[in-house]
Order: structure tokens, then C-alpha cells, then sequence
């Protein structure tokens, strides 16, 4: 399994093990399964990054690629509709490499963006857009258990502690496999 995106995935500011495709393996590992999570990660990347970089990546060989990519578009104000239109791009790419692809959906519900309250909205809604539009699974919003616990957070308000991380892992493992439990 790939985990394709940026900060987030990368595990900004924390050591390499803490990031959340880190504590999956893990998780696997101590349940004894085969399955390998390889973090694909780039502080920084918007969308087109990923494109640009896709040639490179194990994403569209993996089995299952895991898409969380666009906070930083929506940070850096890239219109909307060209978000949507690069996200699409990669989920069609990816999948033409036979991955099957799961968008792990970037939400802000209080966060200001740089273009307002209709931005936000317009943005909160690009994910199950691309999912309805390219058919591929969407997971529920991958920070949204750190949004009420202040100790998940960075100074930086925007990324997730060590302790956010697993609470990232949880979700994902329970998103990915409704019948795991910890």
C-alpha cells in the first residue's frame, strides 16, 4: 500500500516512525500480516507536485494507493475547479498503473483559507466530487479526530503531533478494514 500526499503523510516535523503510514505497518506487522505501507509523503507538495512526480512513484504499481493530497493548494489559494481537474488526473493515472485508488479527503471546517468562507466550502467539497466523478472510494476527512483535541496538534496548528499520527492510524486502519480492532 502507498500513502501518496504531503505533510501530513510525510510526518512534518517528527521523526520517520511516527508518521501514521509508519504505525499501519506496524499495526500489520504486529498482526503478522504480509502487507507493506510505503510513505510517499513530500512536505510542501500540492497537486501538481504529485503529478510532476508520479512518474517516480510506487503509487500506481501498488496494490492500494491511499491519495492525500491538497491542503496545500488550498493554502496557497490554487483555484478550485484546477485542484479538482489535478486530482482527478492522479487518481486516473494511478489507476491506469493497476492501484486501485481511496481518497483520504483534506477537510477544514474552521480553518480560514486565504479566499474566504466560499472558498472553504467550495474546497470541502472537491474530494467527494473527484470520488463520485472518477468512481473510487472515499474515506472519511483524515484529521478528523485531532480536530477536537488540541495535544494532536503542532505549534503550527496545521500538523499533526506524534500523538495525532495515531490517531490518524486508528482511523485509517478502522476505515480500511471495518472489523479491526486494536
Amino acid at each position: 500500500m502507498v500513502f501518496l500526499g504531503d505533510s501530513i503523510t510525510a510526518g512534518y516535523g517528527l521523526d520517520p516512525g511516527q508518521a501514521f503510514p509508519s504505525l499501519i505497518a506496524e499495526a500489520w506487522q504486529r498482526r503478522g500480516l504480509p502487507w507493506r505501507a510505503v510513505n510517499e509523503g513530500v512536505s510542501g507538495d500540492r497537486t501538481d507536485d504529485v503529478l510532476a512526480r508520479l512518474d517516480r512513484s510506487r503509487g500506481p504499481d501498488a496494490e492500494l494507493t491511499v491519495l492525500e493530497i491538497g491542503a496545500n493548494d488550498a493554502f496557497w489559494a490554487v483555484p478550485v475547479p484546477e485542484i479538482e481537474a489535478n486530482l482527478s488526473r492522479i487518481v486516473r493515472l494511478v489507476a491506469r498503473g493497476g492501484s486501485r485508488v481511496v481518497l483520504a479527503p483534506m477537510f477544514f471546517p474552521d480553518l480560514p483559507l486565504p479566499d474566504g468562507p466560499a472558498y472553504t466550502r467550495q474546497f470541502n467539497g472537491l474530494y467527494e466530487r473527484v470520488g463520485a466523478a472518477e468512481h473510487v472510494p472515499l474515506l472519511p476527512p483524515l484529521l478528523r479526530s485531532l480536530f477536537a483535541e488540541p495535544r494532536a496538534w503542532l505549534a503550527d496548528g496545521i500538523h499533526p503531533t506524534a500523538e495525532g499520527h495515531l490517531l490518524i492510524a486508528r482511523d485509517l486502519l478502522a476505515d480500511l478494514n471495518p472489523d479491526w480492532k486494536e
